[in-house]
């Protein structure tokens, strides 16, 4: 904050400032606490930010964009008297319709059957130490942690992006996955034990590349830096990790056809919003953004979705969307494993969550639906082992 200080010019009469993703309590008082000795002084301040909460604590009007349009321009005691109205108003404006409620209902059926078993994992150099958990079929399982408490580690280990030093993992995958290319090495399997009981087939997820062929999928939490192509269009975008699948026989060529077909099949399923297939992914909002790396991932047919802050820095109505699409995915059977710094979205999204403290699970916890208790026990978890 004290660059941004360093950073204005004194004579400055205008100044805009596109809210970061993420940032902790302590940082946004200090940054209102800028904004409003900025405003004593006569400079107009422009404050860009999807979090409804920061908007009604330091705006005086409020204006609503949607789809590139402007939308309405109120005082914000006109959209509402307090943050419950305002934020409902605000987020009517920005989506075009209501929304009865800030997530859809939980109502995907979880399956007593495991599909993967994680027994001791631990990352090289200790950014993640001894995880064990089961995820089942059609779960949505929730991480929550402090900043640095280990979630992102524990994604990108499972995916194969980080280094695994010791630790199982075994995968139950009710017969054969039709994985693209490879041999039947690569896929996962039923393996049973003598009494015929199913114990899954131990993986090793050594690489991106393997944990694909094993239906594992990592939508990260630096979209922009990690999950994009900036530079390449949509279809490109749609297709890359899935290209094995558009070879056309023994010939070092792709099928445009085809990628066409699957990148238009895409976009409508996920309802993205662009002129064409064509346009450039960084052009996008980043609700739509996102639903094109999860339009990349279904086209790889995973099992394991592993969703790193997936809403973060997008609007209400496209997180809302998203909330959907995972709930979708869970009834169809898939397993989800999706880190948040929200913990009101690990709530209202997910069956179990496990909460991370200093590089380990420190515990497990069932939500109950009061959402006070709840955030109090969890906060509890997370400062375990510090």
């Amino acid at each position: 904050m004290a660059d941004l200080q360093v950073s204005l010019p004194y004579k400055s009469q205008i100044f805009c400032w596109n809210s970061p993703l993420s940032m902790a309590e302590a940082e946004v008082k200090e940054l209102f606490s800028i904004i409003n000795m900025l405003k004593a002084r006569g400079v107009g301040i422009v404050y860009i930010s999807h979090k409804m909460k920061e908007i009604w604590r330091i705006a005086d009007d409020v204006t609503v964009m949607r789809d590139g349009r402007w939308i309405t321009t109120r005082h914000k005691t006109e959209y509402g008297t307090d943050d419950d109205s305002f934020r409902a108003e605000v987020i009517r404006n920005m989506c075009g319709r209501e929304l009865s409620a800030a997530y859809p209902p939980k109502d995907n059926i979880v399956h007593d059957d495991p599909m993967i078993v994680v027994e001791g994992l631990t990352a090289k150099y200790n950014q993640l130490r001894d995880a064990s958990f089961t995820l089942h079929k059609g779960e949505i399982l929730g991480v929550a942690g402090l900043d640095g408490s280990g979630r992102t580690e524990l994604l990108e280990t499972l995916f194969g992006y980080r280094t695994r030093q010791s630790g199982t993992i075994k995968k139950f995958n009710f017969g054969f996955r039709a994985a693209q290319g490879g041999t039947p090495e690569d896929y996962s399997m039923e393996v049973h034990d003598i009494n015929g009981t199913q114990v899954g087939e131990e993986i090793s997820n050594l690489s991106p590349n393997s944990a694909i062929k094993r239906g594992f999928a990592l939508v990260t939490e630096e979209r922009r830096a990690t999950g994009i192509f900036g530079i390449l269009d949509i279809r490109a975008n749609t297709v890359i990790a899935n290209l094995k699948n558009y070879k056309l026989g023994k010939f070092p060529l792709l099928s445009d056809a085809k990628m066409a077909r699957d990148t238009d099949r895409m976009i409508e399923a996920m309802h993205i919003k662009t002129p064409s297939q064509r346009q450039q992914i960084k052009n996008l909002s980043g609700g739509n953004q996102q639903k094109v790396i999860f339009g990349r991932w279904m086209l790889t047919n995973p099992d394991v979705l592993l969703l790193d802050d997936p809403t973060r820095g997008i609007d209400v109505g496209a997180k809302y969307e998203i909330y959907e699409l995972i709930q979708s995915l869970a009834k169809q059977g898939k397993s989800i494993i999706m880190v948040s710094s929200e913990m009101p979205e690990l709530l209202g999204t997910c069956n179990r969550i496990l909460v991370m403290s200093a590089g380990q699970i420190a515990g497990e916890y069932v939500p109950t639906g009061d959402g006070k208790v709840d955030q109090e026990k969890i906060l509890e978890l997370a400062a375990k082992n510090l």
